[in-house]
């Protein structure tokens, strides 16, 4: 039975894939995109504080930011999002007050707490916008975030320090630099400036009232025992999300159709769906291919290069 497949990619890592099934009833259709398509995605635990730790990973962990034009652009997309403008171009309400940011190469943390908004109506205009941007200044197509962005609550102050140290302590625990001041992408240097602190990104008086400069200065020198790295752990991805890998890698084609290609271009979908992190049973139930040929495939993607 043949089916049509339309796909709404939004440029973000978020895809609505439409299946219509010609040949079957509307209540089959239905039937069976409810059982066998649509899959509810785990709900976002709520804060009891409003803030929470946001991480935006590069797909495969590949490189987010090339150039400092990259990095810039991301910092002007944050800016918004702390002093928006209306359609008149006049100051509007903050969408959220954002307490610590940390751009690395290949992801993103954020701290910030939504105003009047939900966490994803703040967070995906965010990844959808440096999505584009990326994607036409490298004239790429695709995912470029790692599944949708991950988030945890922060429930209560004393979190809130072990976060905020951890976030600017990030490019001295990779290695890029000896101190938290020497990096030039954090929040950081919002908190050690004097001057335009109406206008900065970062809502500094929220730690400083709580804290004060000089204990703050101290504490985000100290290492942090707690590595707050419970976001960077790899979630298996499910089904809905290995379709839509898979309806990518093959470019229209529906993926029935993968099974009866030549070697050579089947396994090349396979091994890059598997390199996303697709499991093996998983993979051969939706591509309809051999589990013994998705687990030597699997051992391939694994080897190192020669």
């Amino acid at each position: 039975m043949r089916s049509l497949i339309y796909i709404m990619y939004h440029g973000d890592g978020e895809i609505d894939t439409f299946f219509q099934f010609p040949f079957v009833e509307r209540e089959k259709r239905i039937r069976f995109a409810k059982n066998s398509i649509v899959m509810a995605r785990k709900a976002r635990r709520h804060s009891n504080t409003g803030i929470y730790h946001v991480m935006l990973r590069g797909i495969n962990r590949q490189d987010l930011f090339h150039e400092e034009s990259d990095y810039l652009f991301f910092l002007e997309r944050l800016h918004l999002l702390a002093h928006p403008k209306n359609e008149k171009n006049e100051p509007a309400s903050p969408l959220c007050d954002i307490y610590a940011y940390c751009l690395m190469t290949n992801h993103v943390h954020l701290m910030l707490a939504p105003r009047e908004r939900e966490l994803s109506d703040v967070v995906k205009p965010l990844a959808i916008s440096y999505a584009r941007y990326y994607n036409t200044k490298y004239s790429r197509c695709g995912y470029l975030f790692q599944d949708r962005f991950k988030s945890e609550p922060v429930d209560d102050f004393n979190y809130v320090v072990t976060l905020f140290r951890y976030i600017h302590q990030n490019p001295v625990k990779a290695g890029i630099v000896e101190t938290v001041e020497e990096y030039p992408w954090s929040s950081w240097h919002d908190y050690l400036s004097d001057k335009g602190r109406v206008n900065t990104i970062t809502e500094t008086s929220f730690m400083l009232e709580q804290i004060g400069m000089d204990d703050l200065c101290r504490l985000v020198s100290e290492s942090v025992d707690d590595d707050c790295s419970s976001l960077e752990k790899v979630v298996p991805p499910t089904d809905l999300e290995v379709t839509e890998m898979l309806l990518e890698e093959c470019h229209g084609m529906p993926i029935e159709r993968i099974s009866s290609l030549p070697k050579q271009d089947r396994d090349k979908i396979l091994i890059s769906v598997l390199k996303k992190g697709a499991g093996i049973r998983q993979l051969s139930k939706l591509s309809a291919v051999g589990f013994s040929i998705i687990r030597r495939l699997k051992n391939v993607s694994n080897s190192p290069s020669p």
